[in-house]
C-alpha cells in the first residue's frame, strides 16, 4: 500500500521489484518544488484530492494481434467488489497477508 511495486514482462522474462514509496508519502521531495504533474496525480479536475492521492495502477500491453477484449474482461473480474473496496487497507492487509510473501523458489520435486 505505501509502496509502487514495478512488474516487468517480456515473454517468459518476468520482474517482480518495488519501486519506490508514493510521492503522496515524501513531500520533502516535491513540496518545494514546481511539481505540477505530482499534484496533477492527486487532484481531481475540481482541484480536491483523490482519496488515496497519487496512488493508482497503470499497464501497458505490446503486441500484435492481441485480443483487448479478452484482457479486459479478465483484468476487470480481478477488481475489488465494493464491499472489498469498502473493508479498506487494514483489513485488506489483514485478508491478503499469504499474498505478501511471493514465493520466491519453486518447491523440489520428489523423486518417482
Amino acid at each position: 500500500h505505501n509502496t509502487i511495486g514495478g512488474w516487468q514482462q517480456a515473454g517468459n522474462v518476468l520482474r517482480i521489484t518495488p519501486e519506490m514509496r508514493w510521492m503522496c508519502l515524501q513531500p520533502e521531495l516535491w513540496e518545494h518544488c514546481d511539481m505540477e504533474q505530482v499534484e496533477t496525480d492527486m487532484k481531481k479536475e475540481d482541484g480536491t484530492e483523490y482519496e488515496y492521492k497519487d496512488r493508482r495502477q497503470e499497464i501497458v500491453f505490446i503486441g500484435h494481434r492481441m485480443n483487448k477484449d479478452a484482457i479486459q474482461n479478465l483484468l476487470d473480474s480481478c477488481l475489488l467488489t465494493d464491499e472489498e473496496f469498502a473493508l479498506g487497507p487494514e483489513k485488506w492487509r489483514e485478508i491478503f497477508a499469504e499474498f505478501d510473501q511471493p514465493l520466491l523458489e519453486l518447491p523440489e520435486e520428489e523423486e518417482e
